[in-house]
């Protein structure tokens, strides 16, 4: 079967996920590839002008997380899959046992947290770069749709399967029969490949793309799973309407109608005032709350206010003597205010006195200038960002990747690495860029030596700058 003798209508031509909304009920179909896409799997790589007879719609069961490297992406993982996990219930706590996620997914709830189990390879999307498996929060579970056929090529059909997934850049339109044919002996060549491939094709899951997969929050594939999870944690409940210029909402009291309704709230009587400093002791004898932290002494009961003046409480205090002059008053200094530091002496500049003019020239003084600290001997000519003063180390493991460029210049100048300032900067590398670089990276594309890359990357680990 050829393409220039397939009778369709140009016109009818749409995109797969379209196919898939209007021709759901309708397969077995036999279709003809109007727009092909040369895509980046052999699921979404279909040349144009091609034959296919569509069998069936796949669903593969995916579990959406939020990616751990740049908690903006998304990491979909097909619950079918060959992998085997462990259950995180907290954070000290790990259940050992290795489980698929269908079973996961069977007995635990959403959201769930779990991790690649470390009995098996894991993948490199669920691990970091020391192989410790990323733990992953498992918050939505939807169905990726593919559809199945056959190829048709030279009048033959394919007896393996082939997977589509609805990709967007591949169109379609059905065939209606042959150009040099009648109905009914098109309608008999259908029956006849559908005879063969009930016969011959088995299709299955398997069949389909069950690779882990990245994906960014505004990909096709997750815009009807976000959008449902976003209108479900939205509150249903209409908003309040806005309120007529002179009207108020406030309904009307009837007559009849009493204050004491539900608009009120019937409010406890409050309770007496209690002494909380004396506090009445078992035998009667007050006692104080804090007896032993101020070590004030307890009063003695049934002794008069008379007498507790002239207790040990009180000591008598001689009275002032009218002809005595008042002493002056002490001024206390704030123990905050620290008197400033003396300002140092100025040393007269040798250099400015002029000397004796004896006929001899005067002599230069060859004393090199004094060079910034922490700056190596061979920063001579190095970039203007590469000759600002060292500044304590705060960086860590988390922070390297809001690095900037020049900040990332700056940290070659610091290890001594100002050679590959210029290059790492005609290579826009960033924080970003720099944190995902290995060892073997920097050797291989920046020419580095193995010490050298070894410096950067533990820069890059946890900022460690050599002493």
């Amino acid at each position: 079967m050829e393409f220039d003798r397939c009778l369709f209508n140009p016109e009818d031509e749409i995109s797969l996920p379209e196919f898939y909304q209007k021709y759901r009920q309708c397969l077995p179909m036999l279709v003809v590839v109007v727009g092909g896409h040369n895509g980046t799997t052999e699921f979404d790589d279909t040349p144009s002008d091609t034959i296919i007879r569509y069998n069936k719609f796949q669903s593969v069961k995916r579990a959406l997380a939020q990616d751990p490297k740049t908690r903006r992406n998304y990491i979909s993982i097909p619950v079918n899959a060959k992998y085997k996990f462990n259950v995180i219930k907290s954070i000290s706590t790990k259940n050992k046992a290795d489980h698929t996620l269908a079973e996961i997914l069977d007995t635990y709830p959403l959201p769930v947290l779990i991790q690649f189990s470390e009995s098996q390879e894991i993948p490199s999307e669920g691990r970091n770069r020391e192989g410790t498996p990323y733990q992953l929060l498992i918050t939505h579970v939807y169905e990726e749709v593919f559809i199945q056929g056959n190829f048709i090529t030279e009048g033959k059909i394919t007896k393996h399967p082939s997977s589509f997934s609805l990709c967007p850049l591949i169109s379609v339109a059905p065939i209606q029969g042959f150009t040099d044919r009648t109905k009914k002996e098109y309608d008999k060549y259908l029956k006849k490949l559908e005879g063969y491939v009930n016969k011959n094709t088995v299709f299955s899951e398997s069949q389909c793309n069950l690779a882990i997969k990245i994906l960014k929050p505004d990909a096709d594939e997750l815009k009807d799973v976000l959008q449902t999870y976003q209108n479900e944690t939205t509150v249903s409940h209409p908003p309040p309407s806005i309120p007529v210029r002179g009207q108020s909402l406030k309904k009307a009291r009837q007559e009849g109608d009493d204050d004491d309704g539900e608009d009120y709230e019937v409010m406890e009587q409050p309770m007496e005032e209690v002494d909380t400093y004396r506090v009445a002791a078992a035998a009667g004898t007050p006692s104080y709350v804090n007896d032993r932290l101020c070590q004030v002494k307890p009063l003695v009961a049934g002794q008069d206010d008379a007498d507790d003046e002239e207790g040990d409480m009180y000591e008598p205090m001689e009275n002032p003597d009218e002809n005595t002059t008042p002493s002056k008053p002490v001024v206390i200094s704030k123990p905050d205010e620290t008197p400033p530091p003396p300002r140092p002496v100025e040393k007269p500049n040798v250099r400015s006195r002029s000397l004796p003019n004896t006929g001899a020239p005067t002599p230069k003084d060859t004393t090199p200038p004094a060079r910034e600290r922490g700056h190596s001997t061979s920063c001579a000519d190095e970039p203007e960002h590469c000759k600002k003063p060292l500044v304590t180390n705060t960086t860590n493991a988390f922070d390297i990747e809001e690095k900037s460029i020049q900040d990332i210049g700056e940290v070659l100048c610091r290890l001594r690495l100002n050679k590959y300032v210029e290059r790492f900067e005609e290579e826009m590398v960033d924080g970003e860029i720099l944190a995902g670089l290995s060892v073997e990276d920097l050797q291989k594309e920046f020419n580095f030596s193995k010490l050298e890359a070894m410096r950067l990357f533990k820069y890059i680990e946890k900022g460690h700058i050599p002493k």
